[in-house]
């Protein structure tokens, strides 16, 4: 196993020996968007003045953040559990705390209202916690299916951006004689 580890980093190092300097440059941006686009934000923005137009494309294809497995794991599973895995870690935190704390507030509320007497203290908060708790539990999952949307509109804005990402956008339309036409528009972020 370590003659197999050994040789494929000897093949990855001698790649990068005799590669020009687009492709080093590709190969650092790529490590760099992996450690976060918002702290090596200036960095990428260096590195990719070495980049081919195809390069560019193919970074920002391969970069592109898709929301259908964090919205399905935030909608099944929860907790932030989809947030984490996009990459959106501050709010998967949030959420994940903010889900244990509404479900502890509904097993407490629970425990207190049923282990107490009608018109104790204990009840009457118990009462009251658990409905807060279902109310916080709720929010917070509600949240939690909207953010990978937010997360990833935000992401890709920014990658797109920051390599100058251009579209081509192909769409059907009539013409002033009342002909249906293809209509080609490409366009470009500065």
């Amino acid at each position: 196993m370590k003659q197999i580890v050994f040789c494929v980093m000897l093949l990855c190092a001698g790649y990068l020996c005799w590669a020009d300097e687009a492709e080093k440059s590709f190969v650092r941006i790529a490590a760099l968007l992996d450690s976060g686009i918002d702290k090596n934000y200036l960095l990428i923005q260096q590195e990719s003045l070495n980049l081919s137009p195809s390069q560019r494309i193919d970074i920002v294809e391969w970069n592109l953040k898709s929301v259908t497995l964090p919205l399905l794991l935030n909608a099944t599973v929860g907790f932030g559990s989809g947030s984490f895995v996009l990459g959106d870690n501050t709010w998967g935190l949030i959420s994940l705390v903010g889900q244990i704390f509404g479900l502890g507030s509904i097993f407490l509320g629970d425990i207190m209202s049923r282990n107490s007497g009608e018109t104790s203290f204990l009840s009457v908060t118990g009462d009251a916690l658990a409905p807060t708790g279902m109310f916080i539990f709720a929010a917070f999952r509600i949240f939690d299916c909207i953010r990978p949307f937010i997360f990833a509109h935000q992401y890709n804005t920014k990658l797109m951006n920051l390599f100058h990402y251009s579209e081509l956008v192909v769409a059907p339309s009539v013409n002033r004689y009342g002909n249906p036409q293809i209509l080609l528009a490409l366009t470009y972020r500065f």
